[in-house]
């Protein structure tokens, strides 16, 4: 019989130096609530209570403020454990896709300008039913026209350069990638099998798996454009019952370009009040009953 968690609030902490040992961080924290697990650089720590949930993160971002990252999420006893395996697989996809977009960014007094007087981005990957990977309307143009000049790169590089094996390619270094025509770019993230890599796609925000002889160096005049962007919907949570009907609620918007209301920046996500042609999106989603608002005390990442 599988053990049921002893709470349903959880605060995940990530982006530790390697070799932390754990049970001595969350003895040095005063931790005592009464279930915690570890996964590679990942603390999940169960709450019975969420103001101790609240209470505990506070005192972590207190402390290891820039050291630390964290997300919260309440589970929900009620839902199947393939749900909230989803909503974990997901969670981890925003830290990362996060981390490696501000990895990226030397501009990020201009980016947050950007994004506050702009009013419209275009959705390129749905994380969650509340979080998005876009970009700028305002960059779109330039953009598209990037990757035209890049598929013209792309071809002429083919003509001259070898074809690349696993030695030619290196981790954190940007290229072109090629997928029929589409021609995009790439920062490698993975690159342990003996035909392909892993890329993370940084106008789009998700990974792709591409095979050696598909990608080039990127050229350096390339690699300052313009990013995608995470925005988050501000000041409302999910309701768990509800997973996959917010999800799919906020994939029809997939592709599509939205308004929204810039409220805040945090840990690289930009929070958002989504809004499609007249319609509210958070209203939408609030009257169909799939979000609820935020209580006032939780300060979700």
């Amino acid at each position: 019989m599988e053990m049921k968690k002893p709470g349903r609030f959880i605060a995940q902490i990530t982006n530790f130096p390697p070799h932390t040992n754990f049970s001595s961080y969350l003895n040095e924290i005063k931790f005592n609530e009464p279930s915690f697990f570890v996964q590679d650089q990942l603390i999940t720590c169960y709450f019975i209570r969420e103001e101790n949930r609240n209470a505990f993160v506070n005192k972590i971002k207190g402390r290891y403020i820039g050291k630390t990252i964290l997300t919260l999420r309440s589970l929900n006893p009620n839902v199947n454990e393939e749900e909230n395996n989803k909503a974990k697989v997901e969670n981890n996809e925003i830290i990362n896709s996060s981390l490696l977009l501000k990895s990226l960014s030397t501009d990020d007094g201009i980016i947050l300008q950007e994004v506050s007087h702009e009013s419209f981005a275009k959705i390129t990957h749905v994380y969650d039913p509340l979080t998005f990977a876009c970009q700028l309307k305002c960059q779109i143009i330039k953009l598209n026209y990037m990757e035209t000049q890049l598929a013209d790169i792309y071809k002429e590089l083919k003509k001259s350069v070898p074809a690349k094996s696993q030695s030619d390619i290196q981790n954190n270094e940007l290229y072109i990638c090629a997928d029929h025509n589409d021609y995009q770019r790439g920062l490698c993230i993975q690159n342990n099998h003996p035909d392909m890599c892993t890329m993370f796609l940084i106008d789009y925000g998700y990974e792709k798996c591409y095979h050696f002889d598909k990608v080039v160096p990127l050229p350096s005049q390339f690699k300052s454009n313009p990013k995608c962007l995470i925005f988050k919907l501000d000041k409302v949570i999910v309701k768990p019952e509800k997973y996959k009907e917010a999800l799919a609620f906020m994939q029809k918007y997939l592709r599509k370009i939205i308004g929204y209301q810039f409220r805040r920046r945090q840990d690289g996500i930009y929070y958002v009040i989504g809004i499609d042609g007249i319609y509210n999106i958070h209203v939408q989603m609030i009257n169909d009953d799939l979000l609820t608002f935020a209580p006032r005390l939780n300060n979700p990442l």
